[in-house]
Order: C-alpha cells, then structure tokens, then sequence
C-alpha cells in the first residue's frame, strides 16, 4: 500500500450494530506504471463483530459484555461502496492520512498477523472505532490517539480524534449515497421540473418520454431525466427488476 485513509459511514437504522455509524480503513493501492489508480480495486480492512444470537435481550448483554467474536475482513473497497453506499444509502467519507508508504505497510503486515485470532467485540470500547486507532499507533507510536478516548468511543469519534490531531489528515472526499446523489439533483430543479420528475418516477413512467418533455428545453430535459435516472438507481439498490430502459420505453 501506497496510503491508508479512515472511511467513515453513516448510520444505518436497519441494524442495531451501524446505528452510530461505522468506520474502517482503506489501504490505496500502488499506481499503475502510467500513474493512474484503479480505486476501486484498493483493500478495505473492517472490525466487526459476528453475532451469535438473535434474541434481542442476549443480543444487548453481548455486545456490552464482549460475548461477541470480532474479526478483521479484508475486501475489495468496490464491494464495501456497494454495501455501504448502493445497497443501505449510506454516505461515507474517506479521510486520507498523513503516513508513510512504510508506515501504512506496518499496519497491513499488523492487520495479517491478527486477522485469523479473535478479538472480543465491546460496543463501547473494543470496537470497530477503536481498533482503527490502534493501527495508526501501530503505525506511529507518537500519535497517542486511543489515550484520548473516553469510556466509549463511536465511529463519530475516531473522526474527531483524528480530525483534532496537527497534519494527520491528508485530504478528504465525500462519497454520497446513491439516495443522497438523487436528493441533490432534486434540490436543483425548478418548480415546473419537479412535477416532469414525479411523473417519470410514478407508476405511469412508462408514457412516452418526448410528449413529457417537449415544453422543456434541453438543459431543463437533462435535468429531469438525470434525476429521474437517480432516482432508479436508488430504488434498485444493487440491480433489482427495473432498469434505466424502463424510462424510454416507446
């Protein structure tokens, strides 16, 4: 690895174990010999635990306990922005870190040394905020950021902490959810656009595209239809029945 970035994801209400969010790492691959990087192709490295129970009582007293197996999964990013991103609408945002080629390779060699032994997941501690942390000072000793921890620690704060820390954060991007890619195309319409998109995502969508928009002119019509295709690709999630071609039926 070339880098590591701190991904953080929002909450996911579906499931009590995001409800605060969750946070992971990101190792950047080496660039290609002409200098271009296939990002989607880089390893995520994610804490979590692996219930044992569904009971919803056992289900709390474990996880506060530590009666949880946690194990490290090391996944191609592509598949965690499919997860996170398409299929739960969940926004994230990678936080790119100020370490050394060396440095980031000092953590992945950590992360497979423990990655087959399992490490007791505690909701409020030992989790997937902290142990994050604990590679970065794996990987700079000087950092010092799980003594800054409270008694619990959310993914929120494993983002303030670093955020907080003097030249640790590199850059940071925002990978907004395919929910929240439709949103802003929606905000962006004017009035009269809005009522072409809320036919368009209707059940009568499938009513001639041209008749709809033939008062509009084009940079109205790429509007509507670029929200509307949004739109599709949030309710499809991963690739459910409908599809873009749906819209230009004849």
């Amino acid at each position: 690895p070339q880098s590591v970035s701190l991904v953080f994801s929002s909450s996911y209400l579906n499931n009590p174990g995001s409800m605060f969010g969750h946070t992971f790492l990101r190792f950047h691959r080496t660039p290609n010999p002409d200098g271009s990087a296939a990002a989607m192709l880089d390893y995520a490295v994610s804490f979590a635990a692996y219930p044992t129970t569904k009971n919803a009582i056992l289900y709390v007293m474990a996880g506060l306990a530590g009666w949880f197996p946690g194990y490290f999964d090391i996944l191609p990013y592509y598949m965690k922005v499919q997860e996170y991103n398409n299929y739960e609408s969940r926004d994230m945002w990678e936080y790119e870190l100020n370490l050394t080629p060396d440095q980031a390779r000092l953590m992945i060699l950590s992360v497979f040394e423990i990655a087959t032994n399992r490490i007791d997941y505690y909701y409020f501690d030992d989790n997937c905020a902290y142990l994050p942390l604990a590679l970065m000072e794996i990987a700079d000793p000087s950092l010092e950021l799980t003594s800054r921890m409270q008694t619990w620690v959310a993914p929120s704060d494993a983002v303030r902490i670093i955020a907080t820390t003097k030249g640790l954060i590199r850059n940071t991007r925002y990978r907004p959810s395919n929910y929240s890619r439709f949103l802003m195309r929606y905000d962006r319409l004017l009035n009269n656009e809005t009522a072409a998109v809320n036919t368009l995502i209707s059940e009568n969508r499938r009513e001639k595209i041209p008749q709809l928009l033939v008062n509009y002119d084009p940079p109205a019509r790429a509007r509507i239809l670029d929200a509307a295709l949004e739109y599709i690709d949030f309710k499809e999630k991963l690739g459910g029945a409908e599809t873009n071609a749906v819209l230009f039926a004849n």
